[in-house]
C-alpha cells in the first residue's frame, strides 16, 4: 500500500487505483490523501496467476522501438513459452533478446481484483529435444494461427506482479 497526496483532486478523481480518505494533516492544508489499492505479488504468486491464462503480450525492440505483440502461452517448468512463426518480425528479433512480457486478468469478470504480471527476461528459441519435446505437449496456439515447430521460452527470473482491488473492496491478504 502506497500514499500520494494531491492537491487539486479532480486529476484523479476517476482514477481505479486510488481511493480518496481524509487526514488531519490532509484537511489542514486542504488536500486531498489517495490511497493505492493494490499489493505487489511474490513470485509464488505471480507464477501461479500466469499459470491461470494463456493470453499474454510480449514487448520487444524493433529497429530501437518498442513493439508490442499479443500472444497464446503456458508455462513449462517456470518460463513463459509461444510458438513463434518460422518467419516475421518475432522470428527476426526474439532469439537471445531481452523482452518484457506481461498477462493480467479479472478473475471470474469481477472489477472487484484484478492483477498484472510481468516477466523480464532472455528470450531463447528451444533447441534442447528434451524440452522442446515438452513444449510440443504444451496446449499452445499460435496467435496467427500457423502451426511451426518454433518455440520461444522466457525464463521467469525476474517476475513481478500486482493485485488491484476496488476503491470500495479491501484487498485480499497475502496468502500463508
Amino acid at each position: 500500500m502506497g500514499t500520494v497526496i494531491v492537491a487539486d483532486a479532480r486529476a484523479l478523481e476517476h482514477s481505479r487505483d486510488l481511493r480518496p480518505f481524509r487526514s488531519h494533516s490532509a484537511m489542514l492544508f486542504n488536500c486531498v490523501v489517495w490511497e493505492r489499492t493494490f499489493r505487489d505479488l511474490s513470485p509464488g504468486e505471480c507464477r501461479d496467476l500466469l499459470r491461470s491464462v494463456n493470453v499474454g503480450r510480449v514487448g520487444v525492440s524493433v529497429n530501437a522501438l518498442p513493439a508490442i505483440f499479443p500472444i497464446h502461452y503456458a508455462l513449462l517448468d517456470d518460463d513463459v513459452v509461444f510458438r513463434i512463426a518460422p518467419v516475421g518480425v518475432l522470428a527476426d528479433v526474439l532469439p537471445n533478446a531481452v523482452v518484457a512480457f506481461e498477462a493480467d486478468g479479472i478473475p471470474d469478470d469481477d472489477e472487484a481484483q484484478r492483477w498484472s504480471v510481468l516477466v523480464v527476461g532472455l528470450a531463447k528459441l528451444i533447441a534442447d529435444e528434451e524440452r522442446l519435446e515438452a513444449a510440443r505437449r504444451l496446449p499452445l496456439l499460435a496467435w496467427d494461427g500457423h502451426d511451426s515447430d518454433r518455440f520461444t521460452a522466457i525464463p521467469a527470473h525476474r517476475v513481478s506482479g500486482r493485485i488491484y482491488a476496488s476503491p470500495e473492496l479491501h484487498l485480499p491478504q497475502k496468502p500463508g
